[in-house]
């Protein structure tokens, strides 16, 4: 086990956990940006990127806590290329920005927001028993069991999202702001 800190990289493989008051932010090498809150453990499965081809594949486990990710270059590409996977269901992240909520021992709560630039991708959440596609603004479904089909949609207020998810997302934004000042800081040198 080691402890992070700002600018250390993570592999494929790695396990992530963080104590009770932590929370991290990643910029994966297609400039997806995940960040988990928390009391949250995750698995960076899978990460290959060819920034000359812009091609690759991303799959990361949640295990539990409160995830945000903006998704890179690797949605954009392939719509099957990037997913997230958690016990009860599998997510398809398509070019957008989202929230998944897994507390330990209880089921599973998927946002879909919006992305900086105000347009709205698409997520699909699928598992063993049903799909459900999130594409409007702050729309939501949640999945108690592998066996059980996720729930019909419903939406959340942007005021009730910041309430139950700023922390995490703040988090990654943060992320992404150190790294477009270092890409800048690295541009004029």
């Amino acid at each position: 086990k080691v402890t992070l800190a700002q600018g250390d990289k993570i592999f494929s493989g790695d396990v992530v956990e963080t104590g009770d008051a932590a929370a991290v932010a990643f910029i994966m090498a297609d400039d997806s940006t995940f960040s988990l809150g928390k009391s949250g453990r995750m698995l960076m499965d899978e990460m290959v990127y060819d920034p000359a081809d812009q091609t690759g594949n991303m799959k990361v486990d949640l295990i539990k806590g409160v995830f945000s990710f903006v998704s890179g270059q690797i949605a954009k590409t392939d719509p099957d290329s990037m997913v997230l996977s958690t016990p009860v269901a599998t997510i398809g992240i398509r070019g957008t920005t989202g929230v998944l909520n897994l507390p330990e021992g209880e089921g599973l709560t998927v946002v879909l927001s919006t992305n900086a630039d105000g347009t709205t991708g698409e997520i699909t959440v699928t598992n063993a028993a049903g799909v459900q596609i999130l594409n409007q603004p702050f729309q939501a479904t949640a999945v108690s069991s592998f066996n059980l089909p996720p729930s019909t949609t419903f939406t959340m207020t942007a005021a009730q999202f910041n309430q139950q998810y700023s922390a995490v997302v703040q988090a990654a934004q943060g992320a992404e702001t150190r790294a477009a000042t270092t890409n800048q800081q690295n541009q004029n040198a």
